[in-house]
């Protein structure tokens, strides 16, 4: 872990360099952008002029699911079901709460009906995806609130992609730090041999389909294009801004693998997390979103999209 820096100081900074980065026209800084910064500056201001970007740019968003406060009377029985498509590995590694336990306790505290997808846990986007529109498919039209967690969002953006009753049953998609273009890290293992080679190793050994990291690389063929999400479905994406000094352990060097490429949360690209519709960032989070009192945000966001819906 490294020593904690000046993060006021860090985000003025950001925000006096933030007209320089920014398009004025709204849209999001570009790839290029991101990389000349970290390059020049470092992964932590490249980092915080983003997070200004998304604070400036959300605002409104921001403010209203900051400003609701819930109670135990909070109900919110008419937002529909929430239905979670889990992270990769939710079964072997439930401590990194990949299946939004948390989420559907907070769903049934307010009242709404709730469940769990259950994509393969190790199985291929393509095969996840399937599953994703055959268990969409058995709802009502616009009557489930879905959240994918990491790797399930790129497996919603290939189940959007044909016709049919799972497109229709989407009432709002809640996005939590998708790795909607993939992840550089694999195109990093690949560069270096011997991780790569324990990698296929261990993979061989517990029995996992290749096509489980294979369709998951960085822009790969599968993951062409934006995410065809059907015409009036509010979109939220959730995502982390980690400096260096908040991360420790493996999430710490696979962020400092993707520091290159500038803002990351230790997994992929920030700029790649971020779907079109609304964003929520979290400061200091890292791609598993820990951070104190975040399930506070969560009923935000379900206020919100009551809102948004009705």
């Amino acid at each position: 872990m490294l020593p904690m820096v000046n993060e006021t100081q860090l985000l003025w900074e950001a925000a006096e360099r933030l007209p320089q980065i920014a398009p004025a026209d709204g849209s999001a800084p570009s790839h290029a952008s991101m990389v000349e910064l970290t390059a020049r500056e470092g992964v932590d201001l490249a980092t915080a002029v983003l997070y200004q970007w998304a604070r400036r740019e959300h605002r409104a968003f921001i403010d209203a699911v900051d400003a609701f406060q819930p109670t135990p009377d909070t109900h919110l029985p008419s937002l529909g079901t929430l239905l979670v498509a889990p992270a990769a590995g939710w079964r072997e590694r439930p401590e990194y709460g990949g299946d939004g336990a948390v989420l559907r306790h907070i769903a049934e505290d307010l009242g709404m009906d709730s469940g769990l997808i259950e994509l393969g846990s190790t199985a291929s986007i393509s095969a996840n995806s399937t599953v994703l529109q055959q268990a969409l498919a058995q709802h009502p039209p616009r009557s489930v609130i879905l959240t994918t967690a990491s790797k399930a969002a790129a497996e919603l953006k290939v189940a959007l992609r044909e016709p049919g009753p799972h497109r229709d049953a989407l009432g709002a998609w809640v996005n939590l730090g998708g790795l909607l273009q993939g992840t550089p890290l694999l195109d990093w293992g690949r560069r270096h041999r011997t991780t790569w080679w324990l990698v296929r190793l261990m993979m061989m050994l517990r029995q996992i389909d290749t096509g489980f990291i294979d369709g998951l690389s960085w822009r790969a063929p599968l993951l062409e294009g934006s995410c065809d999400v059907p015409e009036g479905v509010p979109v939220v994406t959730v995502v982390g801004f980690p400096l260096r000094s908040h991360l420790s352990g493996t999430i710490a060097t696979r962020h400092g693998h993707l520091a290159p490429l500038g803002p990351n949360d230790g997994y992929g690209l920030l700029l790649d997390a971020m779907a079109p519709g609304h964003v929520y960032p979290v400061w200091g989070a890292s791609h598993y979103l820990r951070t104190p009192l975040l399930s506070t945000v969560f009923y935000g966001i379900f206020a919100w999209l009551q809102n948004a819906l009705e």
